[in-house]
């Protein structure tokens, strides 16, 4: 438990910039708050991301000059650069970044850290499962041994039938985002959550997804959790919208013989005048 104690005290001494930082990642529809240590970890994610993006972008720049010096050299003295000098610039410019970025990625520096994993895994809290998707918003879920898809494993068969309400349209559209990239053993969980909590919003996207698939094939199981995780959705938005609408004739009543009407004239001086039924010939009288 030292990752656990470690971030208690993460969030004692800083725990007004946890808060800042997270103010729109924790909420839960429930009411209920999360755990101050559940946002100081993915305040410490959500930072990694973001050295990710610029570790990224400055071995992209420098790879991008690197070449791009080349092309000055030619237009200058109107000939290639010498061979050394060329490998000197990416040796010394261009490759150090990317190797280092490499090696990063490989430590999983980028990523939540193992202990954390299994700290969020231990709480067994389906509500980490909206904050986490929105931690995973500009993450692949490809290594197989990766603690971001260790943790979600650990979260989706959680979901219940009833926690529809947990994770917002962006959020569920995130799951389905992640089925590019993730392996078979992910995108089968995946489908099984959104099967419980999907709605009509998804479909379009399942559907593009499916399509994409086409030309990898899907095996036995993935189609059959497929068609079963569509068909749920395509339930569920049809008695969504029959439970929204009134009752309607199923065809035009307007030759109808009979109506319901009020009574124009009086047959009975002691009788309930309120609506009763006329026969169609005294359409002509009513009107």
């Amino acid at each position: 438990m030292d990752g656990e104690r470690g971030v208690r005290s993460g969030v004692k001494n800083g725990g007004g910039v946890v808060q800042s930082d997270m103010n729109e990642l924790t909420e839960t529809l429930n009411g209920e708050d999360l755990p101050e240590e559940v946002k100081a970890i993915f305040t410490k994610g959500i930072k990694r991301k973001v050295k990710k993006t610029r570790d990224d972008l400055i071995a992209t720049l420098l790879i991008v000059g690197t070449f791009f010096s080349d092309i000055l050299y030619r237009k200058f003295f109107h000939h290639p650069p010498p061979p050394l000098l060329s490998f000197m610039a990416l040796s010394t410019v261009a490759l150090p970044p990317v190797i280092y970025v490499w090696w990063m990625n490989k430590k999983g520096a980028y990523t939540l850290d193992k202990q954390d994993v299994e700290y969020l895994i231990s709480l067994k809290d389906k509500r980490v499962i909206g904050i986490f998707l929105d931690y995973l918003l500009l993450n692949s879920i490809k290594k197989s041994s990766s603690p971001d898809k260790q943790l979600l494993l650990a979260l989706l068969p959680l979901i219940t039938l009833e926690d529809s309400h947990l994770l917002t349209r962006s959020q569920k559209k995130r799951l389905v985002d992640i089925l590019q990239t993730a392996d078979n053993e992910t995108r089968l969980e995946i489908l099984k959550t959104l099967q419980k909590i999907g709605d009509a919003d998804q479909l379009n996207s399942l559907r593009v997804w499916k399509f994409n698939q086409v030309g990898f094939g899907l095996n036995f199981e993935m189609k059959a959790a497929y068609k079963s995780c569509v068909t749920a959705i395509e339930a569920r938005a049809a008695s969504t919208r029959s439970d929204s609408q009134l009752l309607r004739p199923s065809f035009p009543t307007d030759g109808a013989d009979t109506y319901l009407r009020p009574v124009t004239q009086k047959i009975d001086e002691n009788a309930d005048t309120l609506l009763r039924a006329e026969i169609g010939g005294n359409d002509k009288e009513a009107q």
